[in-house]
């Protein structure tokens, strides 16, 4: 082992993440900060917040300086000297610092350099971008997108590559050859899908518990999350009428007893239960029950009502309060976005109830964003380790369709994608296995159909039996095409094995020198682990976990010697997750 390692931490990074702290830490959640003081020492819950992300900073920063960390919170927090600054003229800085608005699309930049922008330094400056990428971990891009809203500029989308390189691109073509499809999902179709997945009767108080989660290792992550989509629901509904009324009022008035004749005589109790929860940050001594939300959540919204869709263009109009704040939603302009727009209007002169409740239900979507998006510096092995685990249960009722249409959305389907291989592990069932492939190609095509204005072209069959399924495109199906040089693009599956180390490791809790795990031969039954993945009855290392990739392996070798035109699809192996 060496002892001395160097490790360099991008200052964008840190920019990043301190620019962040009062939106999106816990110790913010817990103070309910709604404005920034300058006189830190005097405001008890401004003093908490300073101290946690100077902690915070200097534990990951070690090199960073004290007086350095303070330039950098004086220049983002409080560029107004002496005055407070409210989180929602905080916010809209922070964007304008990043982003310029330009009709529907944004550019990024830093405004301290724009002034430069006549004196030779390009429209595209990639220092530019970079800043901006770095930003885009650290927060959600629709949330600063919202922000810069002022009611001549809407954007709906950064412009992530400049005019150059998109158009290059577009001409020559490329291959997205590394997506994982598990996920293939943008946080406001990832968002949208939580909203469906907290009124599932599977979600548990404890579906979220992972190690490094907040809210005490995930613990309590999915109770507070049931109670921002109530929240959400209800700020929605009020801004969506318009109504001039305290919130509070409005509560009691409108809401509550549509509740309670929806839901029960007891509704109305749990719904101003929980906004005292969140304005406090903290629960309850009688605080309900999660199944009990959960419940009251799927009633109040009937969000069971209507299934998240197999569409991606169709998911935007799918999120509960899609209808209540404006029936226009569309997959780049969210609902979520015309929520926070909407706020931020409203939120000068709006009532603490609503603005406290407000700014807590954005902390916790921008906790959430922060659990899926991997943190930056992260290794890309150990992001499968601790990530990629976490996007689970959020997306639990996410169809493959959905993931396929996703996926090539995202991998560039019209901006010159070319080719688009997806990566899954196999399934143990080889029936199971070949209905996945295959609807995936089928999935795949039906939507590259309908996208296409120029060719269409031959969709497949979830049939595998029939072997003109995989002569893929057949002639004779495939119309005119305005455009010869124009081809669809090719798509791909690669199966991996995934890999795990056993012995407390996944939990993030691994025993010492690696006993019980996978790599240990010691002999051991379930009774010795508390776990049959990680038995060991043979004595051999790696046995346990060699006995469940084989059954996999059978179903693969099962499914390319019964259809060996599958390999049209199936383009490759892996083994992936994790070094063993």
């Amino acid at each position: 082992m060496s002892t001395f390692r160097v490790s360099d931490v991008p200052f964008d990074h840190v920019i990043a993440e301190l620019a962040a702290f009062p939106l999106a830490a816990e110790e913010s959640f817990a103070a309910g900060i709604e404005q920034l003081d300058p006189a830190v020492e005097r405001a008890e819950p401004m003093r908490r917040l300073w101290r946690a992300a100077e902690r915070r900073m200097t534990e990951g920063q070690a090199a960073m300086s004290l007086d350095e960390l303070v330039a950098l919170r004086d220049r983002l927090w409080f560029w107004d000297e002496g005055s407070r600054i409210t989180l929602e003229q905080y916010l809209r800085h922070l964007a304008d610092e990043f982003l310029a608005a330009n009709a529907a699309i944004a550019r990024p930049t830093l405004r301290a350099e724009r002034d430069f922008e006549g004196r030779g330094r390009p429209l595209h400056d990639p220092r530019w971008r970079q800043a901006w990428r770095w930003l885009s971990f650290a927060l959600p891009a629709d949330m600063l997108l919202a922000a810069l809203h002022d009611g001549r500029q809407k954007p709906s989308r950064v412009e992530l590559l400049s005019p150059q390189v998109a158009q290059l691109l577009m001409t020559h073509g490329f291959a997205e050859t590394h997506l994982h499809i598990g996920a293939a999902l943008d946080f406001p179709t990832l968002w949208v899908a939580l909203q469906h997945a907290l009124a599932d009767t599977n979600m548990k108080a404890d579906s979220f518990r992972g190690p490094g989660a907040v809210f005490g290792e995930g613990r309590d992550f999915a109770p507070w999350l049931v109670r921002a989509a109530l929240v959400r629901w209800m700020l929605a509904m009020y801004l969506g009428s318009r109504d001039s009324r305290p919130f509070a009022e409005f509560l009691c008035d409108l809401v509550e007893p549509n509740v309670r004749q929806w839901c029960g005589a007891a509704s109305h109790v749990y719904l101003r239960m929980i906004v005292r929860e969140m304005l406090a940050g903290r629960f309850a001594d009688e605080s309900p029950a999660f199944y009990e939300l959960r419940d009251l959540y799927a009633r109040a919204t009937q969000i069971t009502t209507v299934p998240l869709p197999d569409q991606l263009d169709d998911v935007a109009a799918s999120d509960p309060i899609a209808s209540l704040i404006d029936a226009s939603v569309t997959r780049t302009m969210t609902a979520e976005m015309r929520l926070i727009a909407s706020a931020l209007e409203r939120l000068p002169t709006a009532d603490p109830v609503f603005r406290g409740l407000f700014w807590q239900t954005q902390r916790l979507r921008v906790m959430f964003y922060r659990h899926v998006v991997q943190r930056p510096l992260t290794p890309g092995l150990q992001w499968f380790i601790r990530t990629y685990g976490r996007l689970k249960s959020g997306r639990r009722r996410v169809s493959s369709r959905l993931l396929v249409e996703s996926a090539a959305t995202l991998g560039g389907f019209g901006e010159g994608l070319r080719s688009l291989e997806v990566r899954t592990s196999p399934d143990a069932d080889a029936s199971d296995l070949l209905e996945l492939i295959a609807d995936f190609d089928t999935s795949f095509f039906a939507f590259a159909g309908r996208q296409s204005q120029r060719r269409a072209w031959a969709v497949p069959t979830n049939d595998l039996s029939n072997s003109a399924t995989w002569n893929r495109p057949a002639e004779a199906a495939v119309r005119p095409c305005v455009d010869p040089c124009i081809e669809p693009p090719e798509f791909g599956v690669v199966l991996h094995f995934t890999k795990a180390r056993g012995g407390g490791a996944e939990k993030g809790v691994p025993r010492a020198h690696w006993a019980n795990s996978h790599a240990d031969p010691s002999p051991r039954d379930a009774s010795d682990t508390g776990s049959s993945r990680d038995a060991n009855a043979s004595g051999f290392r790696y046995a346990a976990f060699y006995a469940d990739k084989r059954r996999e392996a059978q179903a693969l070798v099962a499914l390319l010697t019964r259809f060996p035109l599958s390999l049209r699809v199936v383009r490759g192996l892996d083994v992936c997750t994790d070094e063993l």
